[in-house]
């Protein structure tokens, strides 16, 4: 009997039969609450229904008359965008009966809306409606009316039988074929002009558009004044009138559709407002039917909250039987698990009972006997690899200072192999074909054989580092007796195994470092993560050097084009100076006279060898010969003589070097801008000669200006031209 007591005492039940237990109480005690609940909800469920019902049709009542204003704005848009465009009599003949049924619409949807708000309880809302739908109804008729005007002034603009723009072509079509009868090519360029302004007269909505067609009507004028003869002249000058005040009607036309167009904007916008603000009402006041609803849930809000209260107390009480062991048994196993958590791993847990707790607890004090074995263990590891990362540490560094490859890559495997204690270690580099791997750096005697002798693999041949540089991923041989992949080498007969990782510049594998090792299994997974590091740094490294070599290069050639092309044309301006223009100067006891030709020796040595020259007693008194240069060519040099001289400093030597730089850029500047100015003359003589022949349409008149002004510019006295002419029996002359 004792036995069977202890079975049903409550700490030695399983949780699944607590939880059980637990589980039916709160599910009848739910059962309760829920037929409680669903008495109250039928009772409002129908006026909730008819409620929405009747708020959601006139919410959309509203979005409907703010869309068919939008559709007004469109319509509207349209007309002042298009009216002016050919082909509008079908536009105009279609938008007033749409703009009209839709208006009318609109009406229908307020008055709708309307109906809908008197059938609501609460009869402020109906007041509210009434108010903004009334002001709509007097906005949309002003914008009806306006609308309707501006159709009227449209049609008399644009109509394509008797509109203004219509009589305006007509009329410019028959001046031009007016002025086509009078022969004048100046008169009819000038009509042609009138005929290419019309298009923007009637699209423009530009002032300046306007005054430009009628200075072009002037200058038609002007020119058929002076151009034309009295007894040639027949109506030209009544259709240039007419033709004028059709423009000018075109004008005022557009500025009555702008402005009536802008009254009907403005109608439209107020409309979109009210139209926005009848959204809002019916937004804030459709929300009021509510309010009877819940306050027939209110009455049933204090019967539910009682059954409410009651199912709290039991559903709290019944779970605090099941909580209060759970509680005890997880505070246990949580001061345990702070305790060892602080480092205490000889921290063990006791749990009473036989419930899923105390098994919990037996396999926690396993659990931490394996871990304080795991952490002893994990310790010598992390030891081991922050010695690793130490030494990749020094290897970036290495990479980091050394600039020559040969010299890098040397240092990295002596490296390796010294503070890693391997067996050997080397580098091999893909060729530019792509087909063998080229040892470029190894280790020791053998190392410097294998260099001598230029070894090589075939990339994807059998071998580590051919598999390496064709797969492009790390490869481990871990018994060199019974790898595959591993080729043995007679200067390296201690090697039992072996681990080869890419070195790569993004997808592309341009070599592989290779590390040995005297005993078997040296190399696991870990170790391929630290050494790809180093890989991936030594391949950055390598093609680092490579384009630093690549942008030196490509900078001294840079540096000598500028020097060549400074050269060539110093060497042009000198060819092109006037010869009687000195063009090197002294100054000998407070007096400035040309040089003669011979240079003294010192200044010569200077401009020939681009350095600055200093002699204690140099040729013509010349001590100290300075040259001037520009972008690194020499174009010349200064010298200096006198007992001063001798006893310059080098600040005052550095002085001199620093004004005699500023003086070499001074005289290129000063030649740069006298190329600039030859050419702006020579592009200004030709635009001078090609201004005065383009205008011509008479070949003979343009080769006489051609011959005159070349002879003019030129200064010759004789200047001839004959263009080429064909003879019957095709042979020239």
């Amino acid at each position: 009997m004792q036995h069977f007591y202890k079975f049903f005492v409550w700490r030695n039940l399983s949780i699944q039969v607590k939880s059980a237990l637990l589980s039916v109480s709160l599910m009848i005690l739910t059962a309760l609450m829920m037929s409680s609940s669903l008495l109250a909800l039928n009772a409002v469920r129908r006026q909730m229904d008819n409620t929405m019902a009747l708020t959601i049709e006139m919410r959309s009542l509203a979005q409907d008359i703010q869309l068919e204003v939008e559709s007004l704005q469109s319509l509207q848009n349209r007309l002042l965008n298009e009216y002016r465009q050919p082909g509008l009599d079908p536009l105009i003949l279609s938008l007033p009966p749409n703009y009209i049924d839709i208006s009318e619409s609109l009406n229908g949807h307020t008055e709708q809306l309307l109906e809908l708000s008197a059938r609501l309880p609460d009869n402020a809302t109906h007041g509210a409606l009434q108010a903004q739908v009334d002001v709509i109804k007097s906005k949309a008729n002003t914008s009806r009316v306006s609308f309707l005007n501006i159709i009227a002034l449209v049609q008399q603009l644009s109509s394509s039988d008797s509109g203004t723009i219509t009589r305006f072509r007509q009329s410019g079509e028959q001046l031009r074929t007016a002025t086509a009868r009078l022969n004048d090519a100046s008169l009819n360029s000038q009509a042609d002009t009138l005929r290419t302004l019309e298009t923007v007269v009637i699209q423009s909505e530009a002032s300046e558009d306007y005054i430009v067609f009628q200075q072009a009507i002037v200058k038609y004028q002007e020119i058929y004044e002076s151009q034309i003869p009295e007894d040639r002249r027949r109506n030209e000058a009544e259709l240039l009138q007419v033709y004028r005040e059709n423009a000018s009607s075109i004008v005022v036309q557009v500025e009555q559709i702008d402005v009536i167009g802008n009254t009907a904007q403005n109608a439209l916008s107020d409309l979109r407002n009210e139209t926005s603000r009848l959204n809002n009402v019916v937004e804030d006041r459709v929300g009021s039917p509510l309010d009877i609803m819940m306050a027939t849930l209110n009455s049933q809000r204090i019967f539910l909250m009682i059954v409410m209260a009651v199912g709290i107390v039991a559903s709290g009480f019944i779970p605090m039987v099941f909580g209060r062991d759970i509680s005890r048994n997880l505070w246990g196993i949580l001061d345990a698990s702070r305790r060892i958590s602080a480092g205490n791993l000889q921290t063990r847990i006791s749990v009473e009972g036989k419930d899923e707790f105390s098994q919990l607890g037996d396999s926690f004090n396993v659990l931490v006997t394996q871990l304080d074995g795991l952490i002893t263990g994990l310790e010598q590891r992390v030891a081991e690899r922050t010695r690793e990362l130490s030494i990749t540490g020094d290897i970036g560094r290495a990479v980091v200072t050394l600039r020559d490859p040969r010299d890098l890559m040397n240092e990295i495997v002596e490296l390796i192999r010294h503070r890693f204690g391997f067996y050997h270690a080397q580098i091999f580099l893909v060729d530019n074909k792509k087909e063998n791997a080229v040892l470029t750096a190894s280790t020791g005697t053998a190392g410097r054989e294998l260099l001598a002798r230029r070894h090589a693999l075939s990339v994807g041949s059998q071998s580590v580092i051919g598999q390496v540089t064709s797969r492009g991923e790390p490869v481990i041989a871990s018994d060199t007796d019974s790898s595959a992949v591993h080729r043995r080498n007679e200067l390296l007969p201690d090697t039992r195994s072996e681990m080869a990782l890419p070195m790569r510049i993004g997808d592309e594998v341009i070599g592989a470092l290779d590390l040995q090792s005297v005993a078997p299994n040296a190399f696991d997974q870990d170790d391929v993560a630290v050494f790809q590091i180093m890989a991936d740094q030594l391949a950055i490294a390598l093609e680092n050097a490579r384009l630093h070599g690549e942008l030196k290069d490509a900078l001294d050639n840079i540096e000598m084009l500028e020097r060549r092309i400074t050269a060539e044309a110093w060497n042009a301006y000198r060819q092109s100076h006037d010869a009687d223009v000195p063009l090197a100067y002294e100054f000998e006891d407070e007096r400035i006279e040309p040089f003669t030709n011979r240079s003294p020796s010192p200044m010569g040595q200077a401009v020939r060898s681009g350095q600055l020259v200093s002699l204690d007693d140099g040729e013509d008194g010349i001590s100290l010969a300075v040259p001037i240069k520009v972008r690194g060519e020499v174009i010349g040099a200064f010298g200096f003589g006198g007992e001063t001289v001798r006893k310059l400093t080098g600040d005052d030597v550095a002085l001199v070097e620093a004004v005699i730089d500023r003086v070499g850029l001074a005289l290129e500047n000063l030649r740069l801008m006298e190329q600039t100015a030859r050419r702006a003359e020579h592009e200004q003589i030709i635009n001078a000669i090609t201004a005065k022949i383009v205008g011509t349409t008479d070949v003979n008149q343009i080769l006489q200006t051609t011959v005159k002004e070349l002879g003019r510019v030129l200064r010759a006295p004789q200047t001839s031209v004959q263009l080429r002419r064909e003879k019957l029996d095709d042979s020239y002359e």
